[in-house]
């Protein structure tokens, strides 16, 4: 016998998108505009009797183009009807997990090339925490004085860097981020979750990160558009088949990139 249900070990995650949430793309037009505040009004002190200060306010257009991704099969109607376990369910979740994949791929790249603004972190002392803490303090301190007030809330890993991370020890070879009983410490990590705290920073760790990744910001900067249309069918009567596609408009924006700084290993 065969013994349900279908194993499928892909996991369709999404830990980009989300960290940073996704928008209702709107139904109109291949491409749609976000509204961006570039210059800020002016406020000063004024003495009585004299003119206030005059200011400026200016808001421009951030343009998204909608992305359009998905994948068909083709199944034969005998294969649907004969298959057991039943082939069509395990199809349609496979399709699910990899749309979410490659939506989430293309928001982390995204997310790195929109990241413009970079601090050195040096190689040699990766394994020393001094070095993560300079640099991380040196990248949320230039994020608050470069965005206008804003501070960091997430820390972005691939997962080689994120490994490196949860290794560091200090001077007693005590882990920096324990999974158990992190009292005193500077945040929890575990090699079993994705998520996790680390610096006072949302731990994000994705596959879909280049090597050598490691990106600090505030995730309303970057915003994620959907409109998942999920499956579609057509009958092939002269083949007696069927093809089965699943998509979806799916866009990935940097809207601020002073609110993010990415690591330079030198």
């Amino acid at each position: 016998p065969v013994v349900a249900p279908v194993y499928n070990n892909f996991r369709g995650i999404r830990p980009v998108v989300d960290a940073v949430g996704v928008r209702a793309m709107p139904q109109s037009g291949k491409v749609f505009i976000r509204p961006k505040v570039t210059t800020h009004t002016s406020i000063a002190s004024v003495t009585e009797g004299n003119t206030i200060q005059s200011g400026t306010f200016v808001v421009d257009d951030v343009q998204i183009t909608k992305g359009i991704y998905g994948g068909y099969v083709e199944l034969s109607e005998a294969s649907v009807d004969w298959s057991s376990p039943e082939v069509l369910n395990a199809l349609l979740d496979d399709m699910a997990r990899i749309y979410a994949n490659q939506t989430d791929d293309v928001a982390a790249d995204a997310l790195v090339a929109g990241t413009t603004n970079s601090n050195n972190f040096t190689v040699a002392s990766v394994a020393d925490p001094t070095e993560w803490m300079r640099w991380v303090y040196q990248a949320a301190a230039d994020i608050l004085t470069g965005s206008n007030g804003n501070l960091p809330t997430h820390i972005y890993f691939d997962p080689a860097t994120w490994a490196t991370a949860g290794k560091l020890v200090d001077g007693d070879k005590r882990p920096l981020f324990p999974q158990l009983g992190p009292m005193n410490a500077g945040g929890q990590l575990s090699p079993a979750g994705y998520s996790g705290n680390a610096f006072g920073f949302q731990v994000v760790v994705d596959r879909n990160f280049a090597g050598n990744t490691m990106i600090v910001g505030h995730p309303d900067g970057f915003e994620c558009w959907e409109q998942q249309k999920g499956v579609v069918s057509i009958e092939n009567p002269s083949l007696l088949a069927r093809t089965i596609a699943f998509r979806g408009y799916f866009s990935a924006k940097m809207i601020d990139d002073t609110k993010f700084i990415k690591a330079a290993f030198v």
